[in-house]
């Protein structure tokens, strides 16, 4: 959960007509697991593509969650977890088979040596 700026998932036809000059950081990824409230219409409830999944959720224009599944699933599951457990009206799929998070309070530790990439969300001191 983090509380900031402004947030949004958006999909790359909406992206064409932003002005970039108004954008703070950016990240592009896919495909785009939930677009204001709706699932993506590719994706099947019996897909047998079951990897780890990880993803980013809006909750509100200030607030994200980030989400790694614990086992397998298909994008359709995936999905459903930002839909109907987090409240989410957008949400967007980072990675599958090498994603991993880092949170100690959640006992969240083994990290691998190399990264594609790193979000990081760290807070500010008193």
């Amino acid at each position: 959960h983090y509380k900031g700026d402004s947030v949004g998932i958006i999909n790359t036809d909406r992206w064409r007509n932003i002005d970039e000059t108004s954008v703070k950081n950016a990240l592009q990824s896919g495909p785009l697991l939930l677009d204001n409230g709706t699932i993506h219409p590719v994706f099947s409830r019996r897909s047998k593509n079951q990897y780890t999944r990880s993803g980013i959720g809006i909750l509100n224009n200030t607030e994200v969650v980030f989400a790694i599944s614990k086992k397998k699933v298909n994008f359709y599951t995936f999905a459903k977890l930002f839909d109907k457990k987090l409240g989410c009206k957008s949400a967007l799929y980072l990675d599958g088979v090498i994603c991993e998070m880092y949170l100690p309070e959640l006992n969240m530790t083994r990290t691998r040596r190399s990264f594609a990439s790193i979000i990081s969300i760290t807070k500010k001191s008193d």
